[in-house]
């Protein structure tokens, strides 16, 4: 409540008929205290008193001028012997406390106190024009305000009301209490880069976690979905990317890792599939690309020695005893007419330095899980859709190690085991009548253009182990010995036998048999039907066996057959024919024993010769 000089005058006067006449206090020189020793005739008429009053007002509640102390002589009294007792304290309005049978008055502090140009009342130490430490009431008419208005009532339980838009329900009374409307729309303009809404919880966890900005739970359902926890939807642009539906950004960490930027856990089941713990579906376009279902970025890494932070990590779920989830499943899009999506497209990271050493990122990065008792899991699992469907197909970069497919078997566990393959590969399986099953594998050579080398489609370093057979369409090029291996007559268990072949710088066929002359000395060799069609530039030799005679090739060979004679009849004799191969695939494609290296292999060795 406001005072002003009016009511201050008001006051004095009532002071001046109500209070007893009493001796002037005066102040002590050096003292908070007063003295009474005024003499009679110092009286102040009321008219003095209110003169006094209005040269020493100043704005606000004050008897005095602040700093200047004034001895003020008491109220006139009604007879001359009185005297005045007491004491009082600098700043405190003085209270007449009692009055004694002889007329004589005493003088104390009243619950009034002047500092710093503030009025306190019942406190010592007033902040404002008017402190008071208690209660306030009006008797007759109310409080007036700043702005002029007055206020005479207030209801029982506080405020009627309180004025707000939609986002807020309720009338801010003890009744009806503030709260949240549902559903909530908060709608406005914010600059870019800013949030209509923004939560922060400054709970320190200390060593524990710290405080959840946002918690968000959907409404259970009793037969269908249940309610989305979080719903977002990106704003529309008309020309440009329109805005994500969900941001999330990971919370720093000083030495461990950093939080993640959106985590989602699928709700329980009690008998069917857990809930997704998070489902992303692309945006659909009209004309262009379709949109990502999930794009995620790995966090960049400013240390040298530290790794960038993973772009997406799926961990399949556990299983008490079924089959544990998968850590990872993607699922191409179909179409009518066109191409399927792909399961999985994965880009390795570029290199973009020019240090050596370093090199570009894996698309997949593949790891099979452990097991304590069977086999650990596939680090890959690719399986190709019908119709012609490839279970994995792979393209290496540019450069003379950029690998379709790097495949590295697991290591061994110890003596008496057998380190895992590098690639295992099972053609598929066939069924009915001319019908084939597929290959294991499939390697093509390189196209070479423009004058380029042909590369091999494989190249092993290290021996090759074949259990059946090995076809070869073309030639087949060997720096050491063809020979074959097996097992030792007479020392199966602990020795190999080993024969090598024949070589020769002409690419022939040897035949070679025994027969004996009949009573004329003749013998009549019979050869195979396509020997003709087969061998050309035929050479014989013949060996006489348990006699001195003499024999010869009496007739070439003519329709498959060829004659023996010797000088006498009944003779054994050992014959060898060899021919040049002249079939048509050796006519088309004739053998030369010397060929020129290609430009590419030239000042290199097949093996070094100190090797």
């Amino acid at each position: 409540m406001k005072l002003n000089r009016l009511t201050i005058l008001a006051v004095m006067l009532c002071l001046s008929v109500l209070i007893p006449p009493a001796h002037a206090q005066q102040q002590v020189s050096g003292s908070g205290r007063t003295d009474n020793s005024a003499k009679a005739g110092d009286w102040v008429s009321s008219a003095a008193l209110l003169a006094l009053v209005r040269r020493g007002s100043r704005s606000g509640f004050s008897l005095m001028p602040w700093g200047r102390p004034v001895s003020v002589a008491a109220v006139a009294p009604s007879f001359s012997n009185s005297a005045v007792h007491g004491s009082g304290t600098v700043g405190k309005i003085s209270l007449w406390v009692d009055v004694r049978p002889n007329g004589d008055s005493t003088l104390g502090d009243s619950i009034i106190t002047q500092l710093n140009g503030n009025i306190g009342i019942g406190t010592d130490a007033p902040t404002s024009k008017l402190t008071v430490q208690g209660t306030i009431e009006t008797t007759l008419g109310g409080y007036r305000f700043a702005d002029g208005t007055e206020q005479t009532t207030a209801a029982v339980s506080g405020l009627q009301s309180v004025t707000h838009d939609s986002t807020l329900a309720g009338e801010g009374a003890s009744g009806s209490p503030l709260r949240v409307a549902l559903p909530l729309n908060l709608i406005g303009a914010k600059e870019a880069g800013f949030f209509l809404v923004s939560v922060i919880n400054t709970n320190n966890g200390g060593s524990y976690f710290g405080g959840n900005g946002i918690g968000a739970g959907g409404g259970p359902s009793e037969s269908n979905y249940g309610g989305i926890g979080v719903a977002g939807g990106g704003g529309d642009s008309v020309s440009g990317t329109g805005g994500q539906g969900v941001f999330g950004d990971g919370g720093k960490s000083q030495s461990g890792n950093g939080g993640a930027g959106v985590r989602g856990i699928g709700g329980p089941s009690q008998s069917g599939e857990g809930g997704v713990g998070v489902s992303a579906t692309g945006g659909v376009s009209n004309s262009g690309n379709g949109g990502i279902g999930v794009d995620a970025m790995g966090g960049r890494s400013l240390a040298d020695d530290r790794d960038g932070g993973l772009g997406l990590r799926g961990s399949g779920g556990e299983s008490p005893g079924g089959r544990a989830g998968s850590g990872l499943e993607a699922i191409g899009g179909r179409t009518h007419s066109g191409v399927a999506g792909v399961g999985v497209v994965a880009a390795g990271g570029n290199h973009t330095g020019t240090e050596s050493g370093s090199k570009g990122g894996n698309g997949v990065d593949a790891i099979g899980g452990t097991s304590n008792t069977g086999f650990g899991g596939n680090g890959l699992v690719a399986q190709g859709g019908s119709y012609n469907g490839r279970g994995v197909i792979a393209t290496g970069g540019i450069g003379p190690v950029g690998y379709g497919v790097e495949a590295t078997g697991g290591d061994s566990t110890g003596s008496g085991s057998t380190a895992g393959a590098g690639v295992l590969a099972k053609g598929g399986a066939s069924s009915g009548s001319n019908s084939e099953s597929g290959f294991g594998i499939f390697a093509i050579a390189g196209d070479a253009t423009n004058g380029a080398m042909r590369g091999k489609a494989g190249h092993f370093q290290g021996d090759v182990f074949i259990t059946d057979n090995l076809t070869i369409a073309g030639n087949l090029d060997v720096q050491g010995a063809k020979h074959f291996k097996i097992d030792h007559p007479l020392d199966p268990e602990n020795k190999y036998l080993l024969h090598a072949s024949v070589e020769s710088s002409e690419v022939l066929n040897l035949y070679s048999g025994n027969a004996i002359t009949d009573a004329r000395g003749e013998a009549i060799i019979t050869l195979p039907e396509w020997f003709e069609e087969l061998n050309s530039d035929l050479r014989y030799q013949l060996t006489v066996i348990g006699t001195f005679a003499q024999a010869i090739v009496s007739q070439k060979v003519k329709q498959h057959r060829f004659t023996i004679k010797t000088n006498m009849p009944d003779v054994e004799v050992s014959w060898q024919v060899t021919g040049v191969r002249s079939d048509a695939a050796m006519r088309k494609s004739p053998f030369r024993a010397e060929e020129n290296k290609p430009e590419r292999e030239r000042g290199h060795y097949l093996r070094a010769p100190f090797l």
